[in-house]
């Protein structure tokens, strides 16, 4: 995430479009990292919970994870309407990130 924020406070302030390559390959990376990590988080919070209650406590964290994607492009564009920059919605998705890693 913290790569992500450099790269897209490099990429908005570049009228010449010099780092576009740079930009949109660390795009591709963070994306297929974001991909592998869910599968692992798919099978991690399978073997985690009890065998009683692990359809439903899989159910409810993936339906969570579903409410926030739901939510993220709206949270995007009312920053981008309210502060015109990009870069503190992803500052908002790392410290949200980091906070959620330590309660964990």
């Amino acid at each position: 995430a913290c790569l992500n924020i450099g790269f897209t406070m490099m990429c908005e302030g570049d009228p010449e479009h010099r780092y576009v390559a740079s930009c949109l390959t660390s795009a591709l990376m963070l994306k297929a990292c974001a991909n592998a990590s869910m599968i692992l988080l798919y099978v991690y919070l399978g073997m985690v919970f009890p065998p009683a209650c692990r359809c439903t406590a899989v159910a409810f964290c993936i339906a969570g994870g579903r409410i926030g994607s739901i939510l993220a492009p709206i949270v995007y564009e009312e920053i981008l309407t309210h502060y015109y920059r990009s870069s503190m919605y992803f500052g908002l998705c790392t410290f949200t990130s980091i906070f959620a890693m330590l309660i964990i």
